[in-house]
C-alpha cells in the first residue's frame, strides 16, 4: 500500500493554489509525506522544527526541496517565526502549528496571516485566547485527534518500557506507575500501562478526571500520596506536572518520564540546580541529591519521540484533517472567529475514505 493514500487521493481532488504555508512541525520522517502533498497544492515557503523532536537526517532531506530551520531552543522557534512575519511581504500566509508557537506574533502580526491551523492541545488553549477576526481551525479535539491519542498512549508506554528493560532489566509488571493528567493521552498511557499489568494511578487537577480515571480501575487519591508511592511517574497535562514541590515529593529510584508535546512538564531547570549527575545512559540521566536517585529519562523530553511515535495509517488521519483545515482556510468558507473545526462533511470524507483505504 503507498504511504499515507487517505491523503493522497484527497490531496490530488484539490486544484493548486500558490499560498505561502508556514509548517512548524515534528521534523519525523513519516513528516515529510505529508509535506510533500501540501506543497504540491499550496507552496510550504518555510519549515520550523521543534527542538526536542527534529531528527538531522529528516530536516537535511527536507533541505534539499524546502527551507527549513532547526532552532535549538523552544524560544527560538518562536523568534524564528516572528522573523518570518516580520519580513514577510507577500498577500498572506497560512500557519500550521504545532503547539502555539506563533500564538506571540500573531498579536503583532495578524495582517500578514490568512488563518493558522493548530494540531495540539497546548496550542488549543492558547488559541483560544486569541483575539481578532482571523480563522484558527484547530484538530487537537476532535474524534480523529482521539485515534491518534490512543496511538501515542502505546508508544509513550512502548519506548518507557523499552528503556526500563536495557537499563533496568525491568518491565512495568506490578510497578506503580503514576500518570499525571487525565486528558486523552493520559487516559491512553493509563489503559496501556495497565494492560502490560501495572498498577496504574491518576492525578488531574479536574476532579471529575478523577473521578473517570478511578471509574476506569485507577487509583485515583491525593497527590502528595500518589506521588510518594509512585515508581514511575508520567506527565502527560501538557502543562508542568513535576515541578519542585512534586519532585520533593519522589521516593528513591523513581523513574520520571514526559509524555507532553512540549517540553513542559518537568521541571528540569530545578532538578539541574539542585541535583547532581551521577550517570547517564543514552536516554536517560541519574540525578542524586544526596539522599534519593531520580532517573529522568530522554532529559524530559517527550519519550516516544525516541521511537516511531504513531502509526503511518493513524497519522494519515491526521494530516489530512490538517490538509483540510488548511483548505478551507483558503477557500474562505464561512468559518467562526472564534477557533473551530472543519465541518462534520469534511470529517466523514476523512474517515470514510480512511475505511476505504484501509
Amino acid at each position: 500500500m503507498e504511504e499515507l493514500p487517505v491523503l493522497r487521493e484527497i490531496s490530488d481532488g484539490c486544484s493548486s493554489d500558490p499560498v505561502d504555508i508556514i509548517v512548524i512541525h515534528h521534523l519525523l520522517p513519516d513528516v515529510t509525506h505529508f509535506l510533500d502533498a501540501l506543497d504540491k497544492t499550496y507552496s510550504v515557503k518555510e519549515i520550523i522544527g521543534i527542538p526536542y523532536s527534529s531528527n538531522q537526517r529528516t530536516a537535511n532531506n527536507l533541505r534539499k526541496r524546502f527551507t527549513v530551520h532547526t532552532p535549538n531552543t523552544v524560544e527560538k522557534v518562536e523568534e524564528r517565526v516572528e522573523k518570518s512575519l516580520r519580513e514577510y511581504s507577500d498577500d498572506g500566509v497560512v500557519i500550521l502549528d504545532t503547539g502555539g508557537y506563533a500564538h506571540k506574533s500573531l498579536q503583532r502580526h495578524q495582517d500578514k496571516v490568512i488563518g493558522v491551523v493548530e494540531d495540539t492541545n497546548q496550542g488549543h488553549w492558547q488559541y483560544e485566547q486569541t483575539l481578532g477576526s482571523m480563522p484558527v481551525l484547530l484538530i487537537a479535539q476532535s474524534n480523529r485527534k482521539d485515534l491518534e491519542n490512543k496511538a501515542v498512549g502505546q508508544a509513550i508506554t512502548f519506548s518507557l518500557e523499552n528503556i526500563l528493560r536495557n537499563r533496568f532489566q525491568q518491565d512495568l509488571m506490578d510497578k506503580n506507575v503514576l500518570v499525571m493528567g487525565y486528558g486523552g493521552i493520559g487516559k491512553a498511557v493509563a489503559e496501556a500501562a495497565q494492560g502490560r499489568k501495572a498498577n496504574t494511578a491518576v492525578f488531574d487537577v479536574d476532579t471529575t478526571k478523577r473521578v473517570a480515571a478511578r471509574l476506569d480501575g485507577h487509583k485515583a487519591g491525593s497527590k502528595t500520596q500518589l506521588l510518594s508511592n509512585a515508581d514511575i511517574v508520567i506527565g502527560t497535562s501538557g502543562k508542568e506536572s513535576l515541578g519542585e514541590n512534586e519532585l520533593q515529593e519522589l521516593r528513591n529510584n523513581t523513574v520520571i518520564a514526559s509524555g507532553s508535546s512540549k517540553t513542559v512538564e518537568i521541571d528540569t531547570d530545578f532538578i539541574a540546580n539542585e541535583y547532581e549527575v551521577h550517570c547517564t545512559g543514552p536516554d536517560w540521566t541519574e540525578y542524586r541529591d544526596g539522599t534519593r536517585s531520580l532517573y529522568l529519562l530522554n532529559e524530559g523530553r517527550p519519550v516516544n519521540f525516541l521511537d516511531n511515535s504513531v502509526p503511518l495509517k493513524i497519522l494519515d488521519l491526521i494530516f489530512t484533517e490538517l490538509y483540510l483545515c488548511i483548505q478551507a482556510i483558503i477557500a474562505e468558507e464561512d468559518l467562526s472567529s472564534k477557533p473551530t473545526e472543519i465541518s462534520r462533511e469534511k470529517k466523514d470524507l476523512i474517515t470514510n475514505t480512511w475505511l476505504r483505504q484501509y
